[in-house]
């Protein structure tokens, strides 16, 4: 069972940098209309991510990451696989695995899949083997 917080604090990018050791971690975020610490744009999942992808030795051996939440805007997901990408570059193996779990949704249609050039983006990180999930739990849209 990975490590879990929830739900995701505005402050808790700061709280992991105190557990370098931390290898699994699985974050929650609830539909916008049911968040209870808001920032500027509403996506808590963001100040995370964009630590994730730019402070050097940053959760050094997390290997497995899942974001449960509400579908991402287009915006989200640049700044999403910014932080994937700059972790590779920056000699980091992980995470080996990413999920990003819809989990407002049993079933999601092709209208809530993120666009193509996400997909593709998302699909080489798979080819240079990460594990990626994009969609509900039984739908995976890469």
């Amino acid at each position: 069972m990975p490590d879990a917080l929830m739900p995701l604090h505005p402050d808790l990018p700061e709280y992991l940098r105190l557990i370098p050791s931390l290898t699994m971690l699985e974050l929650f975020c609830p539909s916008p209309d049911r968040i209870i610490f808001a920032t500027d744009d509403g996506n808590l999942f963001l100040p995370f991510l964009e630590m994730l992808g730019s402070a050097r030795n940053y959760l050094p051996n997390l290997s497995e990451l899942t974001l449960r939440g509400y579908i991402f805007e287009p915006a989200d997901y640049d700044t999403l696989i910014g932080a994937l990408k700059a972790r590779r570059a920056s000699g980091y193996a992980g995470p080996e695995s990413f999920s990003l779990i819809f989990s407002d949704y049993n079933e999601a249609d092709d209208d809530d899949a993120p666009d193509d050039d996400v997909i593709v983006a998302l699909q080489q990180l798979g080819e240079e083997g990460m594990n990626v999930h994009v969609g509900p739990e039984n739908q995976n849209f890469i």
